[in-house]
């Protein structure tokens, strides 16, 4: 079990040190045309979890997916479920508020259960 807490708490390191850069470079005026960069650094984090194991890997995914967007918007200072208009996940989303809530509380589900069975 302590092993399994140790884990979330470096998922949700990683998850906030990744939301607290983004929101270092917005508070700038610093805006962010591509996330590709962002997204294959994220991505490259989650396929290393996964080498390891695989478990961890998906829940890790899982769990930045659903917290992510509202960490940066809690440090952005606005609504928790407010979405950008450059992220091609921001755009699809707008107007699906809907499934965007249903997809985030799912991926969270999802991720603690990964992380605790």
């Amino acid at each position: 079990m302590i092993y399994n807490v140790t884990i979330l708490l470096i998922i949700l390191a990683f998850i906030f040190v990744s939301a607290f850069i983004d929101y270092e470079h917005l508070k700038d005026n610093d805006f962010i045309e591509s996330h590709v960069s962002r997204a294959v650094l994220r991505a490259l984090v989650f396929i290393l979890i996964s080498i390891h194991d695989f478990k961890l890997g998906v829940a890790s995914a899982l769990l930045f997916a659903a917290l992510f967007d509202q960490t940066l918007n809690f440090l952005m200072k606005v609504d928790f479920f407010y979405l950008g208009s450059t992220a091609k996940w921001d755009v699809f989303f707008k107007e699906r508020m809907f499934w965007y809530i249903m997809l985030k509380a799912t991926c969270l589900i999802l991720g603690l259960t990964l992380i605790f069975i």
